[in-house]
Formats: C-alpha cells, structure tokens, sequence
C-alpha cells in the first residue's frame, strides 16, 4: 500500500481479474484510492487459465472479455480493459514472449 505513493500521471496500474469478486474489489480499489486521477492508465485485463493452451482465443480466459467490458460499461469504471495480446497471438501456454 505504500507504493500508492510513488505513482504518478507517467504509470498504469494493471488488475488481472479471475472472477466477479476480483473485478468488485479491483473497481472498489480504483474508486477509493482516486488511481484514474494518479496515474496515466489503469488497466482491467482477464486472467489466463494456467493450462490454456493451443486455442488462441478468449476460451482461455478465467473470464469472458466481453462480460468484463459489460460490468465496466455499466458501473462507469475509469479503467481501460486490457487483453494480454501475447495469449492471442502465441499459444497461451508458451513462456517468454
């Protein structure tokens, strides 16, 4: 927590979320905390299973893009919604890149 006094408008913060309760906690964190007003970005990105693998697409993911971008549209979350580009473009379970 004492971190959140060093940032400034030239970072981004980055919530991987697993679920409905990481996003609550997250967009809680982001609202009490003022980030969207602290730092250049905050990013909301949906985790990865530790087993995908093979498929390049949204199957992997813990959960639905398309859910979290519903729930941030509906609440107003001054949050950008982040896809980790690398899971889509490699195989997910492919380390390094």
């Amino acid at each position: 927590m004492e971190n959140l006094d060093w940032l400034n408008r030239e970072d981004e913060v980055k919530f991987v979320l697993s679920d409905r309760a990481d996003y609550e906690f997250a967009r809680e964190f982001v609202s009490h905390h003022h980030l969207d007003r602290q730092v250049n970005a905050v990013l909301f990105s949906p985790a990865f299973s530790k087993q995908a693998t093979g498929a390049r697409d949204a199957s992997g993911c813990l959960l639905d893009p398309r859910e979290l971008a519903e729930w941030m549209l509906a609440d107003g979350v001054p949050a950008r919604l982040s896809l980790q580009i690398h899971k889509f473009v490699w195989d997910p379970a492919m380390k390094g890149v």
